[in-house]
């Protein structure tokens, strides 16, 4: 069988500024990745924190103008474990009204800061459901990650909920990340190409980064909720990260942003994470 030479690949950002950057600066990291993205035909789905809209109404709308997917990444990148359901209902709904009016377009996907959507906090999922979003990228299938949810499938499926799931891509067997953050900087490419061509199509393939990762010049700051250790290798990475970054980029396809891929009407497979089994739909 001949594998793909430039498999599809969705670009996703995760926009948050926990090291305290400043809006400005913070566009400028983004812009390191987006740009040169841009040139490629990227138009990458960007998850937001809530905080942004009213700190930063102008990137998002600059985002949203330049063709790029404006999605929700939580009021303050807490961690699912550590949010308070009511207060999450709550900032879900007023943030997610606030991007709409910056992106002057519907906001319909979640990613959970960390991938944090897990068997304990699947609450999360009636909360987004009912403030209207369609789709959410917040699982590792997995143990190995900080937040994993092992058992769950590799592919994209449906919760009981509606939403359309995009789990991490992982690697086989031993279910690790490989397309995004420390993992996807850490992993020789050539290694990392080759598994991504493999995955083919079935794959639905999506890489991660975050505009703090193109901060090379930046000092170190340790992050919160994060290991002092992880915090010290995510720093180290970004001298990585600049050349790994577009490097996958221009080995593959665009592929559309997820919001788009969610809207498909491929049949998915519900996954009863509850009740360990999953039934076809």
């Amino acid at each position: 069988m001949s594998l793909p030479a430039k498999p599809l690949l969705t670009l996703t950002l995760d926009l948050e500024d926990e090291s305290g950057l400043g809006p400005a600066r913070l566009e400028v990291l983004a812009d390191r990745i987006l740009v040169p993205a841009e040139r490629l035909g990227f138009r990458a789905t960007v998850f937001v924190v809530g905080q942004l809209a009213h700190e930063a109404p102008g990137l998002i709308r600059r985002l949203a103008a330049r063709g790029h997917e404006i999605a929700f990444h939580a009021h303050a990148h807490v961690p699912l474990p550590f949010e308070d359901p009511a207060r999450f209902r709550q900032e879900s709904q007023d943030d997610k009204k606030r991007l709409e009016d910056l992106a002057g377009k519907p906001v319909l996907g979640f990613r959970a800061p960390g991938f944090s959507l897990t068997p304990q906090t699947t609450w999360a999922l009636d909360a987004l459901a009912e403030r209207g979003f369609t789709y959410t990228s917040s699982v590792v299938p997995g143990r190995i990650a900080r937040y994993g949810f092992p058992g769950a499938p590799r592919v994209p499926f449906r919760w009981p909920q509606g939403l359309v799931e995009f789990p991490v891509p992982t690697l086989p067997l031993v279910h690790a990340p490989y397309l995004g953050g420390i993992y996807l900087y850490a992993v020789p490419l050539p290694v990392t190409r080759w598994i991504q061509r493999r995955a083919g199509s079935n794959g639905a393939l999506w890489t991660y980064t975050h505009a703090q990762d193109m901060d090379t010049d930046g000092p170190y700051h340790a992050l919160p909720n994060t290991p002092t250790w992880m915090s010290w290798l995510l720093w180290y990475a970004r001298r990585r990260a600049v050349r790994v970054l577009p490097r996958l980029l221009e080995s593959s396809t665009p592929n559309r942003p997820l919001g788009e891929r969610a809207a498909d009407k491929t049949p998915l497979t519900t996954f009863q994470a509850r009740l360990g089994h999953k039934k076809a739909i």
